[in-house]
């Protein structure tokens, strides 16, 4: 939706804008068809009448310089190169016949405790269709702000420079360059920016900027909301990178005071130009409070005439005593001496305090097996264990052989009987046979 209607507004700015070229081209006919329609002298007639035109219409008169007294005021805040700042300008611009123009410029800068008052002024011949040239000069103040009032610790500046712009279609070139003197050593300076114009109200920028002898990269886009008002505001947004970290960015408002409704880009091409005094203080490194550089140290003069030789004078009283001069070097160092006696022993200290228990060892290698200790006592017979079961009985052995008989005695005499005899002794027994085996 927004969109749309920002369409039907750049639509209706379109139709204004050709409803008022041809509202000037019908003013300018009828101006040619009075001019050719007044009566001569010689003519009696109380009511002229009109004249036809043939031919071409002549072209209509080049744009002025300046399409009238116009004005626009600024502001915005940001990081300058030593510290977070904001600042405030404005510029008024005013035709000189229908080719020059004049503008003045006033900015207001603080940064901390500083702060920063600046004045432009500039002359021009422009055409809005091709291009600018023209002459720039400005001069600037910076000091220290502190609780207890103004400190006179500023520096002076002041700037002369040439100034020029070609407008190419949808792209523009401008810028100014020249050179600096004051408090401050001089040198060159510039501030060159190629614009581009997506839009007619919306514009982005690229350029360089060599101040404070710094070389850096400028970038910028401005786009002008839509408010069909000879009134015209818009929100911008610029940055700086640079030699020995010099880093910058800026946002703000621009305010356009013009004679009637115009877009951004030809409201920066027939009305105002852009206020140049900014950057010399974002690029300062220290503040704005700057000790003046002093100059280098010019060459010698030449060596004046040697003059007559004057009376020799009085003289004088014998002077101080010159100090003390200085310590003469060390010298060369002697050859060592024969080593001294030994000293007697001292006594022997305390002992100290026992230290810590370390940690066990690891344990060591088993040694060698001793010798078998001798025997012990035979201990006391246990007490007898129970009868176990009587085992089977064994195969009975093999009858053992007979033992010799013994010699037969002597045939005794029959007699009476006689007693019995005793019985011989038993032969020893034969050995006892294999052990039967148990048959289960």
């Amino acid at each position: 939706m927004l969109r749309s209607v920002q369409a039907e507004q750049e639509r209706l700015r379109r139709e204004n804008q050709e409803a008022k070229a041809e509202l000037v081209e019908a003013r300018r006919r009828l101006r040619d068809l009075q001019a050719v329609s007044r009566p001569s002298p010689s003519r009696k007639a109380s009511i002229a009448e009109p004249v036809p035109v043939s031919g071409p219409l002549p072209p209509l008169p080049p744009l002025r310089a300046v399409s009238g007294v116009v004005g626009a005021i600024e502001g915005g805040a940001g990081g300058f190169r030593a510290g977070n700042g904001a600042y405030a300008a404005g510029s008024l611009a005013f035709p000189i016949g229908r080719s020059f123009g004049f503008q003045a410029d006033l900015a207001a800068i603080a940064n901390g405790g500083d702060l920063g008052l600046g004045a432009a002024g500039r002359a021009f011949l422009r055409d809005p269709t091709k291009g600018l040239i023209g002459l720039y000069g400005s001069v600037d103040y910076a000091t220290s702000i502190r609780s207890y009032g103004l400190q006179d610790v500023g520096t002076t500046m002041g700037r002369i420079a040439g100034e020029g712009a070609l407008f190419l279609d949808r792209f523009t070139v401008d810028g100014i360059a020249g050179w600096q003197m004051g408090d401050r050593a001089q040198h060159f300076f510039d501030q060159i920016d190629l614009s581009w114009y997506a839009t007619d109200d919306l514009r982005f920028s690229v350029g360089h900027r060599y101040e404070n002898r710094i070389h850096a990269v400028a970038a910028g886009a401005e786009y002008l909301l839509p408010l069909l008002s000879p009134v015209g505001i818009s929100v911008f947004a610029e940055g700086r990178i640079g030699e020995r970290d010099y880093r910058a960015g800026l946002g703000g408002l621009r305010v356009y005071f013009g004679q009637e409704d115009k877009s951004l880009l030809r409201r920066q091409r027939e009305d105002t130009l852009k206020v140049r005094l900014v950057d010399p203080f974002a690029a300062r490194p220290n503040g704005f409070r700057v000790v003046p550089a002093v100059g280098p140290q010019g060459p010698a003069g030449p060596q004046g005439a040697t003059g007559a030789r004057g009376a020799t004078g009085a003289q004088g009283p014998a002077g101080p005593q010159g100090a003390a001069g200085a310590q003469g070097a060390a010298g060369a160092q002697g050859p060592a001496g024969a080593p001294g006696l030994a000293g007697a022993q001292g006594p022997a200290g305390p002992q100290g305090v026992a230290g810590a228990q370390g940690p066990t060892g690891a344990p060591g290698l088993a040694g060698p097996q001793g010798p078998a200790g001798a025997q012990g006592a035979t201990g006391a017979t246990g007490a007898q264990g129970p009868t176990g079961s009587q085992g089977v009985a064994g195969v009975p052995g093999a009858a053992g052989a007979q033992g010799p008989a013994g010699p037969q005695g002597p045939v005794g005499a029959t007699g009476a009987q006689g007693a019995t005899g005793a019985t011989g002794a038993q032969g020893p027994a034969g050995p006892q046979g294999p052990e039967g085996q148990i048959r289960l």
